[in-house]
């Protein structure tokens, strides 16, 4: 049985998630706690690089899947310094600690990276248009994940 940490715990996503793999569960959260009785949960700020070294270390986790982040369109349009913590730095920090130890990283996209012009499916070779500071957050993560 793997085991698997899922940040943003508290989101749908997440709970969705964790549902559909029923296995050695580890749910991130910051502000609003949700309790399933089934999986562990940890309250953590994951802008703070210390605090994720700390959670990763703590769980031993084999696969990462991160559902964290603000996802607000307005909210990003206004509150870019937030955005950027929120979508950037938190993305960096985990995928930092994965490389070290060599943990699978499955990052949570948006399709705001495109202008919609295109009707077929997508993929990672095809070519980006973010058409907001949201989607600009999203990619920058993505550029970095490959690095």
């Amino acid at each position: 049985m793997k085991k698997i940490l899922i940040t943003g715990g508290s989101g749908f996503l997440s709970k969705n998630l964790s549902i559909y793999f029923n296995q050695n569960i580890h749910l991130t959260y910051n502000k609003k706690k949700i309790k399933f009785k089934k999986h562990n949960y940890h309250k953590i700020n994951l802008e703070n690089y210390e605090s994720v070294k700390a959670i990763i270390k703590k769980i031993n986790p084999e696969i990462i899947i991160n559902t964290a982040g603000l996802t607000n369109v307005e909210t990003c349009e206004k509150q870019k310094g937030k955005a950027l913590r929120k979508n950037f730095r938190i993305v960096k920090n985990l995928v930092n600690e994965c490389k070290k130890k060599k943990i699978k990283f499955i990052q949570i996209s948006t399709d705001h990276l495109f202008d919609g012009i295109k009707k077929n499916k997508y993929s990672e070779k095809s070519k980006t248009k973010p058409l907001n500071f949201y989607a600009k957050t999203k990619l920058l993560s993505e550029k970095y994940i490959q690095l």
